[in-house]
């Protein structure tokens, strides 16, 4: 499937995609982190908890458990924190 970048949202680091009819997806607000609180990096092959260590103007440092790291193909995953995509 083909699809078109329809709007570049910079401040927030997204571009947003327009979706065919056909497609089942969950409209997801977009929110600002809050530090210290637990969030979790989400993707179509699991949920790995973690903690936003620290919420920079442009970064998100993020704490992982050393067993439940990120795998090779999870960069670019959203992390969601309070039912949020936090950026």
């Amino acid at each position: 499937m083909r699809l078109t970048v329809t709007r570049v949202l910079k401040d927030f680091d997204l571009a947003l995609i327009k979706l065919p009819p056909e497609c089942m997806v969950k409209i997801t607000e977009i929110g600002s982190a809050a530090e210290l609180e637990g969030a979790f990096l989400v993707n179509d092959a699991h949920i790995i908890r973690c903690r936003v260590v620290n919420a920079g103007a442009s970064l998100l440092y993020l704490g992982f458990r050393c067993l439940d790291m990120p795998e090779p193909g999870d960069s670019g995953s959203p992390i969601m924190q309070a039912g949020k995509v936090i950026a």
